[in-house]
């Protein structure tokens, strides 16, 4: 059960980066998408990342296929998901506790161009 909506005991954007980073992994990994939160309280920053309609496609995507890990290196994983209209979803993760740069992997995935979408922004 997910649980974005209940992060206790810290500011409002480390909860907001949070409940994003455990919502896209769930995504990515096309797992069963069950609130675990109370629907009746929750902020707007929760209703936004359990309604971002882009993340729910390729949690749903009709090819059915679970993400899986490409990379993970000094606190950034990287997940890959070949998705039905011929396209990738990528998700990159920083684990680490400051803000990073997770770009390091294209290099070790051998991709020369390619072009991205903020899901969150979309």
């Amino acid at each position: 059960m997910l649980q974005v909506g209940n992060l206790k005991n810290m500011d409002e954007d480390r909860k907001n980066i949070g409940d994003r980073a455990h919502f896209s992994l769930w995504c990515i990994l096309a797992a069963p998408l069950m609130a675990g939160n109370d629907l009746r309280t929750m902020s707007e920053n929760v209703r936004k990342v359990l309604t971002a309609p882009e993340l729910i496609a390729v949690n749903q995507d009709r090819r059915g296929i679970q993400g899986y890990k490409v990379f993970d290196e000094d606190g950034c994983e990287v997940y890959n998901k070949p998705l039905a209209d011929g396209t990738t979803a990528v998700l990159l993760l920083n684990k680490r506790r400051e803000k990073g740069d997770c770009s390091s992997f294209t290099e070790q995935m051998k991709l020369n161009t390619c072009a991205y979408n903020d899901l969150y922004k979309t």
